[in-house]
């Protein structure tokens, strides 16, 4: 039997904290995305002019920018196999390895 819906008006749910992390950069134009299976989050950074790709514990995995570009979205692919972004002058696809990205 499906659960029913909260009725239009009334309060979410509430979801519980699995764990918190803190990054040394923050995230330009709100453009963070973790990765649904592996522990990466991607975010813009140097003020939405690079693409951050962060391990837990505020490691710095990569940085990859383009002179002249701003970043306006980052999604992961839902398998959390490849990593795509889109910049005001192109779009670029970052595939992962075992956790590593590449490009």
């Amino acid at each position: 039997m499906a659960t029913p819906l909260p009725e239009r008006g009334s309060m979410p749910p509430e979801l519980r904290l699995l764990g918190a992390t803190t990054l040394s950069s923050p995230a330009a134009g709100g453009h963070l995305a973790c990765n649904p299976v592996m522990d990466l989050t991607a975010t813009a950074g140097d003020g939405g002019t690079a693409l951050h790709v962060w391990r837990a514990g505020d490691q710095l995995v990569s940085k990859i920018g383009e002179k002249g570009a701003r970043v306006e979205g980052v999604r992961w692919k839902a398998d959390g196999m490849f990593l795509s972004f889109s910049s005001f002058l192109s779009g670029d696809l970052v595939g992962t390895d075992a956790g590593f990205p590449y490009g």
